[in-house]
Parts: C-alpha cells; structure tokens; sequence
C-alpha cells in the first residue's frame, strides 16, 4: 500500500501516514496483506469511575 495520502482514522490512532502504518506493521508483524481489514478500538478511561 504505498499511499501517501493521510487519513483521519490513521491520524487519530498514531499521528501516522498509511507509508508509516504499513512500515510498523511490517516490523511488528513481519508482513502486511493489503487483503486484511485491520480494526482500530479505541478506549477512553475515566478515572475516577463514575458512582
């Protein structure tokens, strides 16, 4: 995937281009399969809990 355009999903995750995704996926992952659907989740933490 060498699209260097940037989207705001990647944005919000990582501050990353899909170039830079891609690279740290590869590093981590060792591979990347323009055929996968990768799914971002995002969490919030709310401290203290609300009573």
């Amino acid at each position: 995937m060498s699209d260097t355009n940037e989207t705001p999903e990647i944005r919000v995750e990582g501050s990353y281009t899909i170039d830079e995704f891609e690279a740290i996926w590869r590093e981590i992952n060792g591979s990347w399969d323009e055929t996968k659907r990768i799914t971002v989740v995002e969490f919030e933490l709310h401290w203290p809990a609300p009573s």
